[in-house]
């Protein structure tokens, strides 16, 4: 399973974050492209981002962290990410922007 991070959640599910979209805070609700409603873990949004390439995916909220590869849309201070859309936050606002600006996206 060449180029995956694989985490086994709490309900044994294995999650291949190659399908991931976004994450969200809480109990960590994990949104795959594969399936209609999310997952849910009990890791921490703060472990789990350490545990994501950071080359695909990015926190962009104290609540979310999304793959820059499911980016739909940017408008102003959001992202539209599996039709839903994301606030980015003034706290990670300059390091999206510069991100950004590197990899030629906007």
């Amino acid at each position: 399973m060449y180029g995956y991070i694989i985490i086994v959640d709490v309900s044994g599910i294995v999650l291949r974050f190659k399908n991931s979209s976004h994450f969200q805070k809480g109990y960590v609700k994990i949104y795959l492209t594969t399936e209609q409603r999310p997952v849910l873990t009990l890791m921490t949004l703060k472990k789990l981002e350490e545990e994501l390439p950071k080359s695909n995916f990015m926190r962009v909220h104290r609540s979310y962290i999304v793959a820059l590869d499911k980016i739909e849309q940017i408008e102003r201070n959001q992202l539209i990410v599996n039709n839903q859309r994301i606030n980015i936050s003034e706290a990670y606002r300059d390091h999206f922007r510069k991100f950004m600006d590197d990899n030629q996206f906007l």
